[in-house]
């Protein structure tokens, strides 16, 4: 039997709220700028145009790769513009503080909980792709 397959709704759910954020099509036009859907601990941001207009500083979502595991550590202050007056720079110390500032500059459109099995296990899939086996995660728990 497939275990992707065999994954049930609790299992995935807590799985899916421990994450760090993911992007997932990052996409970038001449007049709006980039624009990406972000998986979340707390369900999905659909992209919007002109999303990222604003943020300025450091690109907030880092996937701990060893080129990046290298970026963070050397690193002792991150920035995130919330506005296009750099007087609304916010400094972090803590590149997850960043993270968790720049993904509540967002609405959520749709939380984990309110998704079908199948679009769960469409993410998990999605997320899968981008190097996070919550298969495996959620297989701690058993």
């Amino acid at each position: 039997m497939n275990k992707k397959l065999d994954l049930n709704r609790s299992h995935l759910l807590k799985a899916l709220k421990s994450i760090r954020p993911v992007v997932i099509d990052l996409t970038g036009t001449l007049d709006m700028g980039m624009e990406c859907t972000i998986a979340t601990k707390d369900g999905v941001v659909y992209p919007v145009p002109g999303m990222f207009l604003f943020c300025g500083g450091d690109w907030p979502i880092k996937k701990l790769s060893p080129p990046d595991a290298g970026y963070v550590k050397a690193r002792s202050i991150f920035s995130l513009g919330t506005s296009e007056n750099e007087e609304d720079m916010l400094l972090f110390t803590d590149v997850e503080e960043m993270e968790e500032a720049f993904i509540n500059m967002f609405a959520l459109d749709v939380r984990w909980e309110e998704m079908s099995d199948s679009d769960l296990m469409d993410w998990q899939e999605a997320i899968s792709a981008k190097g996070m086996d919550l298969v495996s995660m959620s297989a701690e728990d058993e």
